[in-house]
């Protein structure tokens, strides 16, 4: 919720460790288990945020459609999953590779995979309305090690951000939708 300094974020965690990390830099941390069941939370919100969770649950859509039931009528939802039809991950099937790694589109604990068709049919299926949606393109300061950051790797991460926007489909490393409730759901 919107307060006189800015906003007021309640987060939800897993793991226990993580959450008391996050104490303090938060109004409330939940410590829920999203596969389990939702938590009760003290709604209306605002705003939430799916940053690169739901990739990662068996029923993404229960927790999903459970948690925007705090959404206030007029809120947004901010969701985001990587894009398995990325070129680099085309370009490994055509080769017989899907291997999983340690982060990224194949993260080892990725459970569910999408595309921008089935992600916005996703979407549309939990009740929501798809008002902007936003690409982003592979994270280059990320994957590249800091000794090789410099102008140029700027530059080329533009670049990459701009073909990302001229071909979402194949060049978008991730899918970021700002979302409302669609009317029939609200």
């Amino acid at each position: 919720r919107p307060t006189a300094q800015g906003w007021s974020a309640t987060a939800l965690e897993r793991d226990p460790a993580l959450a008391a990390r996050a104490r303090g830099r938060c109004k409330e941390v939940v410590v829920a288990d999203l596969e389990a069941a939702p938590p009760l939370l003290d709604g209306p919100f605002e705003a939430i945020v799916y940053g690169d969770v739901l990739e990662h649950l068996s029923e993404p859509r229960t927790a999903l459609v459970a948690l925007n039931r705090t959404l206030a009528p007029r809120g947004t939802a901010i969701v985001s999953v990587p894009n398995v039809a990325h070129l680099w991950m085309r370009l490994s099937l055509m080769l017989g590779r899907f291997d999983y790694t340690d982060r990224g589109i194949l993260d080892r604990t990725h459970l569910r995979f999408f595309t921008r068709r089935t992600f916005m049919a996703f979407l549309r299926d939990a009740g929501l309305t798809v008002v902007e949606l936003w690409v982003t393109p592979v994270p280059l300061p990320v994957v590249v090690p800091e000794r090789w950051h410099g102008a140029w790797l700027h530059g080329l991460h533009d670049l990459s951000a701009l073909a990302a926007r001229a071909w979402p489909r194949g060049l978008a490393y991730q899918f970021v939708a700002i979302c409302r409730r669609a009317p029939e759901a609200a």
